[in-house]
């Protein structure tokens, strides 16, 4: 599985792309996205999705999205298991490495230590493959009716 934030969001399973549904429900899987492994609380998604003026049916409408993402994945079995639903939230089961943005941190990170111990070709390698990560600019905001990015993902943002 490859999950992509940077250019775009989508899943690649071996089975092909899974379509993630409405915006609304797309911002619902990047924000367990960005915070992969961590339970990310209904009450939290209510305020990433609606802000200042939440609509009464917002928790109900959560859920449907969750259940609806945790349906689609189900469905195939790469796909299994890696949404759960926990107390009063959500969780992304996955190693971070299937994420992109993790992945491009790590290249980043890696890239910017390798000259210090004098593998400049690895440095060079390491940068080049996150640049080419970072292809386009994050745009979920302006794709999700959002008036910013979600919390998690800005600091994700930097350098965009």
């Amino acid at each position: 599985m490859e999950i992509r934030v940077l250019d775009g969001l989508s899943v690649q399973l071996p089975a092909g792309t899974l379509q993630l549904g409405t915006p609304k429900q797309q911002v619902v899987f990047a924000l367990l996205t960005v915070q992969v492994g961590r339970l990310v609380t209904v009450d939290e998604l209510v305020d990433e999705l609606w802000a200042d003026r939440p609509p009464r049916s917002a928790i109900a409408n959560v859920r449907t999205y969750a259940a609806n993402l945790r349906r689609t994945f189900e469905a195939s079995p790469a796909g299994r298991g890696v949404i759960e639903r926990q107390r009063n939230g959500y969780r992304l089961v996955v190693d971070p490495d299937q994420v992109d943005v993790f992945r491009f941190e790590l290249e980043r990170n890696a890239g910017r230590e390798a000259p210090a111990v004098g593998d400049l070709d690895s440095a060079r390698q390491l940068l080049e493959r996150a640049l080419a990560r970072w292809r386009v600019r994050c745009s979920l905001a302006s794709r999700s009716g959002l008036s910013s990015p979600p919390e998690p993902l800005r600091s994700k943002r930097s350098g965009c």
